[in-house]
């Protein structure tokens, strides 16, 4: 039975990175969008809207995938402590990221 979970570690781990490459870029074209905003033209482009959704739905595809990650760790029953503390690391690496598109996505995309 450990070898599934650690497979799904795995793989938790290189969504978790394609996931957060997608948002970054979405959130930079958000950023440059918004960026075109000025006197003489004070409405943001239309892409805005849908790219702050788009980023606000990948954000929360990263927080369920750091909790598949979690939950993974904790079926995989590990015991002593060089273990534990690389568990908390990979849950610092996944969780991290997914902490600070939430952030970004809900309040730094208005």
């Amino acid at each position: 039975m450990p070898e599934f979970p650690s497979i799904a570690i795995q793989a938790f781990l290189g969504s978790a990175a394609i996931l957060f490459g997608i948002f970054a870029l979405l959130y930079s074209i958000f950023a440059t969008a918004s960026l075109q905003v000025t006197p003489q033209n004070p409405q943001r482009p239309p892409i805005v809207h849908t790219l702050r959704w788009l980023c606000r739905a990948i954000a929360l595809l990263g927080v369920i995938n750091a909790a598949f990650t979690a939950y993974a760790l904790y079926l995989l029953q590990l015991t002593g402590v060089e273990n534990i503390i690389l568990a908390i690391g990979i849950l610092v690496v996944v969780v991290f990221p997914a902490l600070m598109t939430i952030y970004l996505a809900i309040f730094r995309t208005n």
